[in-house]
């Protein structure tokens, strides 16, 4: 099993369904699969490409016993570079 992970998808997977979103069905299943998961919504202009599309991202670390996760830092530092970035 890999230690991190990155999936993307459509941002329409944040729409409920029954109820629930089809984003949390995904990520309960990954931290059933032994994975810290955070999901976010980008859209690929933010990153200084040409598209305007919502893009849904999975970001998952193994969880490994006694260790810090680090999701919330990695993402902490994605978001002060977008905020930083002048498109």
């Amino acid at each position: 099993m890999p230690r991190f992970f990155v999936l993307e998808n459509v941002a329409s997977l944040m729409d409920k369904a029954d109820g629930a979103s089809n984003a949390s069905s995904c990520a309960r299943a990954l931290k059933a699969c032994g994975y810290h998961v955070r999901h976010v919504v980008y859209t690929a202009a933010q990153f200084a490409l040409p598209q305007r599309r919502k893009r849904l991202y999975f970001i998952g670390e193994r969880i490994r016993h006694g260790a810090t996760c680090v999701l919330d830092d990695v993402l902490a530092v994605v978001n002060v570079f977008l905020s930083a970035t002048v498109l």
